[in-house]
């Protein structure tokens, strides 16, 4: 036989209190993995010509109403840092509109209109929450 010590550890302690013993779930990192996953499938579709053409014009605004909600919860929660995430995202997102409804190819627009949209959200953000650290 062997005259190594045995590496296993036996533990009888109970979980922690307040905490299940199992599974802990991320809130933000599940929402986040599930859209990835859908922007995954909805991509897929738009590559197969499998989506109707009323969803492939308006898919930007899945982008687009979610960061103005976001905008409009950080500026009544005076987040700044969410407020400038936010005009970010809906800078992207006013750029992939434009170019799914073939007003403006996306790389003409996506540098000006996030530009754009970031600049107006320091703006309310120092008109708004000028007292607020960043």
């Amino acid at each position: 036989m062997s005259d190594r010590p045995s590496l296993e550890v036996e533990n009888d302690l109970p979980p922690p209190e307040g905490r299940r013993a199992g599974l802990l779930l991320n809130g933000p990192a599940l929402i986040g993995v599930v859209a990835l996953i859908l922007a995954a499938v909805g991509l897929i579709l738009l590559n197969l010509e499998a989506l109707p053409t009323p969803i492939v014009i308006g898919w930007p605004l899945a982008i687009l109403v979610p960061a103005v909600l976001w905008a409009l919860y950080s500026l009544i929660r005076l987040r700044p840092r969410g407020l400038l995430r936010s005009t970010a995202l809906i800078g992207v997102g006013g750029s992939l509109l434009l170019a799914a409804q073939g007003i403006a190819p996306l790389g003409a627009t996506l540098v000006g209109v996030t530009f754009l949209a970031v600049g107006a959200g320091l703006i309310l953000r120092g008109l708004l929450m000028s007292n607020q650290p960043i």
